[in-house]
Parts: C-alpha cells; structure tokens; sequence
C-alpha cells in the first residue's frame, strides 16, 4: 500500500516540474525546451509504475471473493472518470496561465497523497491480516498432506509386514 502513496508524490513531483517550467517561460518569456516534458513524463510514469498495479492487487486481494470482478470493475470505471476528468482540466487549462494550472494540479495530487497516507495504516492491516488468513489456510493444507503421507507411510509397513510374516 506505501506505493500508492509513493505514486501519489511521484505525481505530484511532475506536475511540479511543470509548474516550474510554466514559471520560467512566465518569467523569462522564452519558450522552454522539451526537456521539461520529457522529466515530467518520466516522473509521472514512475509514480504510474507505483500506482497501477499494486492498486489492481488490493482490489484483487481485500475484495470478497465473490465480489473481485465487480470490484475490478469499479477500478476501471474509476480509470475511465479520471480521463474524463483530464478532458474537462484540459479546457480549463486553456483558461488558465501554465504555472497556476500545474499548481492545482500539483494541490489535488497532494491532497490524494495525503489521503493515501491517512488510510496506509488501516489497509497495510488489512493486507496483513488477509496474508495471515492465507498462511494459515496453506498451513493447514500442509499439516493434511503430511498427515495423508504419514499414514499412507504407515498403512505401507503394515502391508511390508504382512509379506515378510507370509513368507
């Protein structure tokens, strides 16, 4: 769960990137190089490499069995809402000047962050417990497989006794 949050910050870091490349331009009034697009991309990237599929594995793993597709579902759904909402922040952002643009949206990636970090100790509890839950089920698979082969060991004496006492 720490990597949502790791994510989270990542994404915040691009869009501070942007904001700061949105103030030079402001500032100096030159055009800034592509470089900056590039960082950002890079940064946003990595904290999508944190976000995407350890959010997919809680979904998979705190949901109730029954529940996972339409679980699965809901995460996709909430996907789709945030490219809606990349499309309505992309008319506002010719509305607005670079810098001021990107520290909103630097703002709303924090404030998700800090969300995140709010609800780490109880979904690292969670997983916790669901881990504990599952190795205690293989637990007990193992004790009966070993206890199948204990006396199936034990029924193959007997029978090796049977035959020596025959012969």
């Amino acid at each position: 769960p720490r990597k949502l949050f790791y994510g989270m910050l990542l994404t915040s870091g691009s869009m501070l990137i942007m904001a700061l490349a949105g103030w030079l331009q402001q500032s100096s009034g030159l055009r800034v190089g592509g470089y900056w697009l590039v960082l950002a991309y890079f940064v946003i990237t990595v904290g999508e490499l944190c976000l995407s599929p350890m959010g997919l594995s809680l979904v998979t793993r705190l949901s109730p069995k029954r529940l996972v597709g339409l679980m699965m579902g809901g995460w996709f759904c909430a996907t789709a809402f945030g490219n809606k909402l990349s499309g309505f922040l992309g008319e506002l952002q010719n509305k607005m000047d670079p810098m001021p643009f990107f520290l909103l949206l630097t703002g709303a990636a924090l404030l998700v962050a800090l969300f995140l970090r709010l609800l780490l100790p109880k979904l690292e509890a969670e997983k916790n417990s669901l881990q504990l839950e599952q190795n205690e089920a293989r637990l007990a698979e193992l004790r009966k497989t070993y206890d199948l082969k204990r006396s199936a060991a034990a029924a193959d004496l007997r029978i090796l006794e049977i035959r020596r006492a025959r012969a």
